[in-house]
This record gives C-alpha cells, sequence and structure tokens, in this order.
C-alpha cells in the first residue's frame, strides 16, 4: 500500500473522486461541487490516493496543523471495505503523524455510525469530544453534533479553534 498525491490527478480521477464523496457522506457533512474541487488547488491541504497493486482504494482529505494532522475525509471505496485497507492505511498515515484528528457521526446515528466508530477505536482513536459542533460550509447546509475523536491526546480548545479557523473560515 502507498499513498499517491492528488493534488494534481487527472480531472477524471477527480470527477470519480467527487461522485463516490457524494454517494458516502451525508449532505450537512460534505462540502458543495465547487468547494470541492477548490481543495486540490488549497496550499493547505494534502490529499492522497490510497494504492495499492496499481488500484485506487480510498483517500484521505487532510490539513496539517500546528501540532496534529486534521484528516476531514476519509474513504475506502465500496468494494474494498472489511479488507483491512482502512486499518493499513490509518496505520501508514499514523507512521508520518504522530496525532491524527478527524470528525465523525455520533453513535446514536445509526448502526453505520456505531460500526465507524468502533473502527477508529480499534485503530487507536479515542472520543476527544463527544459534544463537537461542525460548522456548516454553507448557508445551505446545517451544523451538526458529531463526535471529535484523536489518536493522542490534545489540547481540545486549540485543537477547535485551529479546526475552525483553516478548515471552515470560522473564528471561535
Amino acid at each position: 500500500m502507498y499513498f499517491r498525491d492528488l493534488k494534481n490527478a487527472s480531472e477524471e480521477e477527480k470527477k470519480f473522486i467527487y461522485n463516490q464523496y457524494c454517494l458516502t457522506f451525508p449532505i450537512d457533512e460534505r462540502r458543495n461541487e465547487e468547494q470541492f474541487y477548490s481543495l486540490f488547488q488549497n496550499e493547505n491541504t494534502c490529499i492522497f490516493g490510497i494504492d495499492a497493486n496499481e488500484n485506487a482504494m480510498g483517500y484521505f482529505v487532510t490539513w496539517p496543523m500546528n501540532n496534529f494532522l486534521f484528516v476531514e475525509f476519509f474513504e475506502i471505496y465500496q468494494i474494498y471495505r472489511s479488507t483491512g485497507v482502512g486499518a493499513r492505511a490509518l496505520d501508514e498515515l499514523k507512521k508520518q503523524y504522530k496525532t491524527l484528528v478527524l470528525e465523525t457521526e455520533p453513535s446514536a446515528m445509526g448502526n453505520i455510525a456505531k460500526k465507524r466508530i468502533e473502527f477508529y477505536e480499534r485503530n487507536g482513536f479515542y472520543i476527544a469530544d463527544p459534544e463537537y459542533m461542525q460548522p456548516a460550509y454553507d448557508i445551505t447546509k446545517n451544523s451538526i453534533n458529531l463526535y471529535l475523536m484523536a489518536t493522542e491526546e490534545i489540547n481540545l480548545n486549540a485543537v477547535k479553534v485551529e479546526i475552525y479557523n483553516k478548515v471552515y473560515g470560522v473564528k471561535l
């Protein structure tokens, strides 16, 4: 398994990723099409393809921060789920960044959310903030309660301020 920089991916590959993204993430948890494509031009993001054996298996959209890596989006494509690819990808990412932080739906949102939390916990994450509010991506979307999860102890206030400011353009 290896990570491939997707910043200069072909338009066809970007479109494929965007279509998968729309199928996977609920509307309030995702950027609109223009916002999504702008991530590829944003100097503050790192977008990696998760590849093995010449196959694209998923991707990460990440934001390197002062003391952690914020994983805004992490997706393993449907045909590769439950094969260990996601766990291996997180292991590789943890080798490069000591502290990972991400948002995920609370277990009360259903069985898939519960399984996702269990997956992250098996892979070294803990719930750092069960009351975290993800800001709305734009005026057509809602802010939503998510869990903020991390792989190491974090200064919760500092982490939230940095995520809100850099990722969402919101001052806390």
